[in-house]
């Protein structure tokens, strides 16, 4: 008996700068492109004209283009949605397109700040759609071999770790324009919440850990410094 044939998923990406040289462009369109298990179908730019523009520029024929979330949501070929925007943005795109009944793939972070993280994910829970964060890393192939190791004791036993880390893209004097954004701590989309919460933030994984000590297994406590520095002018 041959295997049963997988499901093909109707995507629709949502993005404001896939025309530009943005995180969807080289991080998710070349694998939805050649995968057998999705299908772009739709694209949700800020306008008609941009998302138009954007289908043209990375030859994604026969595809739906929308300017606006409710007009997208009324598509129904579409089965999930990708959403690589703002952080500050996300909440009102991830809402309507769950009480739709739509299925989410969101980057990280989810949301601008805890209550509209919960708020969302109740919401995921009472529509009963699958949804995901872009904290894929945890599945990067220099983790996962460490974490075998470590599980079968080539290391002795790890007592303790430090992790030390940058941001290149945050901090005065450093910022270009799209960017400018990310000072304002409300907007929820900073080093802390980006670059640090990357790095440490617990997934629900087997090895329920972050992603920098996913390899080390669970900790019991963990001390954190986080500082910016102003570059002179």
């Amino acid at each position: 008996m041959g295997m049963p044939s997988l499901p093909t998923f109707h995507l629709t990406l949502l993005t404001t700068a896939i025309i530009q040289s943005s995180w969807a462009e080289k991080s998710h369109l070349p694998y939805f492109k050649q995968s057998p298990l999705y299908e772009i179908s739709a694209l949700q730019n800020t306008s008609i004209a941009s998302s138009k523009a954007a289908a043209e520029k990375f030859t994604l024929t026969d595809v739906a283009t929308y300017g606006d979330i409710d007009s997208l949501l009324s598509d129904s070929n579409i089965d999930l949605v990708l959403i690589s925007v703002k952080v500050p943005s996300h909440r009102s795109l991830i809402k309507p397109a769950l009480q739709a009944g739509k299925n989410i793939f969101c980057e990280w972070p989810l949301a601008r700040n805890l209550k509209e993280a919960e708020e969302l994910a109740a919401l995921a829970k009472q529509h009963n759609v699958r949804t995901m964060v872009g904290l894929q890393a945890r599945q990067n192939s220099a983790i996962r071999k460490a974490k075998a190791m470590i599980d079968a004791g080539e290391l002795g036993e790890i007592v303790a770790s430090t992790m030390t880390g940058t941001g290149g893209l945050f901090g005065p004097g450093l910022l270009t324009e799209y960017y400018a954004y990310t000072c304002d701590v409300e907007n929820g989309a900073n080093n802390l919440t980006i670059a640090c919460a990357h790095a440490v933030f617990v997934n629900p994984f087997p090895f329920s850990c972050p992603l920098w000590l996913a390899a080390l297994g669970s900790y019991t406590n963990m001390h954190c410094t986080v500082e910016t520095q102003c570059v002179s002018s």
